[in-house]
């Protein structure tokens, strides 16, 4: 039980971490699209790359914010509830308006078809799991009308 308590108070650190780090990302990401022109040698995407990433940011600020009210669910033991599968829902679909938004990427450097092929896969492992966590609670609930 105390390494549980240890385990979800390091997640909810490391929750808080990601979010400061994407404010900072806010600021870094116009220095950081012009270094990468400067050293990939190709030509300039700078600009669609900007537009990328800060349109990345939006869906990876609600998916952290998703992933903060899940942590505080647990916190609370309760984890087979519907805002969790609530929650889950959201991140899957931020997952595939990321995916989306990679492929628009792909058109500029073709890695970014790799994150889009990644962002997908998260997507899809987290509608599983929000499946499994919704037949989870309909069995929980069936249990606890159960005499």
């Amino acid at each position: 039980m105390k390494q549980n308590v240890k385990s979800v108070t390091i997640t909810s650190v490391l929750i808080k971490l990601i979010f400061v780090l994407m404010v900072l990302a806010i600021f870094a990401i116009p220095f950081v699209a012009s270094m990468y022109d400067q050293t990939s040698g190709r030509e300039p995407v700078a600009t669609q790359l900007c537009v990328g990433m800060y349109l990345t940011l939006i869906p990876g600020f609600v998916i952290t914010c998703s992933l903060n009210r899940v942590i505080n669910n647990i916190k609370k033991n309760d984890v087979f509830i519907e805002n969790t599968v609530k929650q889950l829902r959201i991140m899957s679909y931020c997952c595939f308006v990321v995916t989306a938004i990679f492929i628009y990427l792909g058109v500029y450097r073709q890695l970014a078809l790799l994150v889009a092929c990644a962002a997908g896969f998260i997507g899809l492992i987290l509608r599983v799991l929000k499946n499994v966590f919704e037949k989870a609670i309909e069995i929980k609930e069936e249990n606890d009308y159960t005499i």
